[in-house]
């Protein structure tokens, strides 16, 4: 099928949503967003957006705090410039220990102001947070980045919200809130009933979580592998593409972006928009209604009593059951029945095409 016109189309369309998030975001998170996805790494020069935090000169203090959890049960950092790499452990205390850099057109400035930083912890009973206080901050000093290294108790609930650097969490057991901008996320051996990610203009790797209460995850402007997930899905995925491996029922919501699942050992609902999406293996119902999207699936050989409906408007349908395809003017539909049809496989896209196999 000829697509030159359709192709136009959409480049004019996503342009127009590039400006309008330009309006938001401005024309550097464009220009940060192709270089990460040219060099799949970030370099120091880029930690920031902002033309105003370049600097000549930088200035690094370590600081450490131990924290006793005192029956506490949450976890809270809101880190706006820097890392946080976290590991849960059999443990009573948190053990933290940051590295804080200070950007400045003055070494002297840069020095001095160093010395009044520290990690604190805020003052609250029920939950534990932390921050590195930047009072009476010199108008010299461009910008203080934070990266945390911390050991602490495996049932802590995490809430973690970073920017421009890596967010690293491994091994909690009772829920998380995740959050994180401008750089990879990596995150494995996940459980607990409550578990959200949210990862922008960076890499998602996020593996091993357990059973339990459907997960919520959403991503934009990325590149994301998430695998062996023993819970439901829900995610939100727009602007990059999405690899999933052995998982459970998943519900997807994408956007110009391209999907490829494998090994899916529940069902599918999946709704997409000017991207592709390729299903490998389906062994249960699925239902994919795609826009300006070529839809490609695999039935699994252990599939038994299923019924395909597909219908592609302005596109094709390529299947070996091609004496069930009827044609009309715009559109192509296929329905075929193997056994008592019990789980259904609802095929539907335009502008697009659909490939059976």
């Amino acid at each position: 099928m000829k697509k030159t016109t359709i192709v136009t189309v959409l480049i004019i369309i996503l342009l127009g949503i590039m400006v309008t998030d330009l309006n938001f975001a401005g024309s550097d998170v464009f220009e940060l967003f192709f270089r990460r996805l040219e060099t799949d790494s970030f370099n120091e020069q880029s930690v920031s957006l902002n033309e105003e935090n370049k600097a000549d000169y930088k200035h690094s203090i370590n600081r450490d705090l131990v924290i006793k959890r005192n029956g506490r049960d949450k976890f809270i950092i809101n880190n706006d410039l820097g890392s946080i790499k976290i590991t849960g452990e059999d443990r009573d205390n948190i053990d933290i220990k940051a590295k804080i850099t200070i950007y400045s057109n003055k070494k002297e400035v840069a020095e001095n102001y160093s010395k009044k930083l520290d990690i604190k912890s805020l003052k609250d009973t029920n939950n534990i947070e932390v921050n590195v206080p930047e009072k009476n901050r010199p108008e010299e000093v461009k910008s203080v980045k934070v990266d945390y290294i911390i050991k602490a108790p495996e049932s802590l609930y995490l809430q973690l919200k970073n920017k421009y650097g890596l967010l690293e969490v491994n091994n909690f057991v009772n829920g998380v809130n995740l959050s994180n901008k401008y750089q990879e996320s990596s995150i494995q051996n996940i459980s607990g009933e409550n578990i959200i990610i949210n990862n922008k203009f960076g890499s998602l790797t996020l593996s091993d979580v357990s059973e339990g209460k459907e997960m919520k995850i959403t991503t934009a402007y990325n590149k994301s592998k998430i695998q062996n997930i023993a819970r439901d899905i829900k995610i939100n995925a727009s602007y990059g593409g999405t690899n999933l491996y052995n998982t459970e029922n998943i519900v997807l919501e994408s956007k110009y972006t391209d999907i490829e699942i494998n090994q899916i050992n529940g069902t599918l609902d999946a709704d997409i928009e000017f991207g592709n999406i390729e299903v490998n293996d389906i062994k249960n119902s699925t239902r994919i209604d795609g826009k300006y999207t070529d839809v490609t699936v695999t039935l699994s050989r252990e599939l038994e009593d299923y019924k395909i409906g597909a219908e592609t408007k302005y596109g094709d349908i390529r299947s070996n059951l091609n004496e069930n395809i009827e044609k009309e003017e715009n559109s192509k539909k296929l329905t075929y029945t193997k056994g008592t049809g019990k789980k259904k496989i609802d095929l539907k896209t335009s502008y697009g095409d659909l490939n059976i196999k």
